[in-house]
């Protein structure tokens, strides 16, 4: 948060990461309905960190960036977002644009990472971890506001 607030930007809320996840249509995975495969995402490569093969550029997935252009939200790391996590949230939520529940333990970690099966990789997939843990394989999409014109 710090971080991307140091860049004059956010974190994405849950809703949004979905929202740029899955599409109007409900992708089931970010580049579409396609089950994950080494041409798609960097995922399911257990204990490479020490050589220096864990993560990989972004954008070095083409074929596995949404219809809109956007590269990497399946996959490479995994990405904190706003929303604390609660794992029964969503069956008590508003339905447009929920913003998370106002307190929790842990923070919302969507997209799956380097190191992650390929169910982590789907679009509805998350998880809470508490950011004061150390944990390799995750990271954060800092963005920005739209401001709407009048």
């Amino acid at each position: 948060k710090k971080y991307c607030e140091s860049q004059s930007k956010r974190l994405a809320t849950e809703a949004e990461w979905e929202r740029a996840a899955a599409g109007l249509e409900g992708r089931i995975f970010a580049w579409g309905n396609d089950l994950p495969g080494k041409q798609l995402a960097n995922f399911n490569r257990c204990c490479f960190i020490m050589k220096g093969l864990s993560i990989n550029t972004v954008g070095s997935y083409p074929l596995g960036a949404t219809p809109n252009g956007i590269y990497d939200l399946a996959g490479n790391v995994a990405e904190w977002v706003y929303d604390w996590y609660d794992k029964n949230y969503y069956k008590k939520s508003e339905y447009n644009n929920p913003r998370g529940p106002i307190k929790g333990t842990n923070h919302v970690i969507r997209g799956g990472a380097w190191n992650s099966l390929s169910g982590y990789l789907r679009s509805s997939a998350r998880y809470g971890y508490d950011e004061a843990k150390d944990f390799y394989g995750v990271g954060c999409r800092c963005v920005k506001s739209v401001v709407e014109n009048d």
